[in-house]
């Protein structure tokens, strides 16, 4: 009768983590079909205001504006970034700096900043990420634009 519990109470066991396992499995299976492939992010960062010779109030704000990209895994491989500098007052704005750069975080590409420039309230830069195979072949270019606007009261986009 002992070894009838000790078996039942092992089937019984066996039963819940089997149950247990297969939600788990399921739950992983989903996130996996869920991959950024290309994200954006937009830092913004705000300084006092300052006067100048004109009636207004002339603010500067910094921004960053950096486009990552990722393969399958979520693994970064590498990224963009464009750095800028506004001056806005409330009826005009324009950019007095930029800069952009890339970040290589695998083996497998190079990447450059092909352009980078501003103009009026807007910098922009333009970049490529070539996918080369072990043996050095070209797999592949991704070229990337990324631009940043400020509006006349210091909004960013």
């Amino acid at each position: 009768m002992k070894q009838k519990l000790i078996t039942l109470g092992l089937i019984v066991a066996m039963l819940i983590s089997v149950i247990y396992v297969a939600p788990v499995q399921a739950a992983e299976a989903d996130d996996d079909s869920e991959i950024i492939t290309c994200k954006v992010i937009i830092y913004e960062y705000p300084t006092e205001p300052t006067e100048n010779s004109a009636a207004r109030a002339t603010s500067t704000k910094s921004a960053s504006k950096t486009v990552v990209f990722q393969n399958a895994n979520g693994d970064v491989l590498w990224q963009v970034t464009l750095d800028a500098t506004f001056r806005y007052n409330g009826s005009t704005s324009v950019c007095t700096a930029a800069n952009a750069s890339t970040q290589t975080f695998s083996s497998s590409w190079k990447t450059r900043v092909s352009s980078c420039s501003k103009s009026q309230n807007r910098a922009y830069a333009s970049a490529y990420g070539n996918r080369y195979s072990v043996k050095g072949k070209l797999l592949e270019t991704v070229t990337q634009n990324v631009t940043l606007t400020c509006s006349k009261t210091g909004a960013i986009s």
